[in-house]
């Protein structure tokens, strides 16, 4: 097991404005909290956990999201994420850990993987990302 993530805490807060909303982002119809502004919540509370467990040569890649929403952030209202690493043992030298972004409205479980900036900067991409939905 990795223990370089053991005890990182991030933190990140928004107060929901129109731009924050389901409506704005084209996700949903609703003046709420859109879920693609809840997944860069939790992106930027991961980005603050591991900003002093990294190297420079590193970086931190999301491979896997889901989401339970327990209830609406309505315009006004405070969201926040924390992010707190679980890192698990895998079969390889970068092992993924997740992170869970908790408020009372919804929870937000992200699986990460540190790899090499080098990758990103030197390795086209082999096609273009592709998204499926059920």
């Amino acid at each position: 097991m990795n223990k370089r993530f053991d005890g990182a805490v991030g933190l990140s807060t928004l107060t929901v404005r129109h731009a924050d909303t389901a409506i704005a982002l084209g996700s949903g119809d609703v003046t709420v909290l859109g879920t693609p502004r809840l997944i860069a919540l939790a992106e930027a509370a991961t980005v603050a956990a591991l900003q002093d467990r990294l190297d420079q040569q590193e970086t931190s890649v999301g491979i896997a999201v889901s989401i339970e929403h327990l209830g609406a952030s309505p315009l006004g209202s405070a969201a926040s994420a924390r992010a707190n690493p679980t890192s698990r043992a895998e079969p390889c030298d970068k092992p993924p850990a997740g992170f869970a972004a908790n408020s009372v409205r919804f929870n937000v479980f992200k699986t990460f993987s540190v790899l090499s900036r080098a990758i990103f900067e030197l390795t086209p991409s082999p096609r273009a990302p592709s998204a499926t939905f059920s």
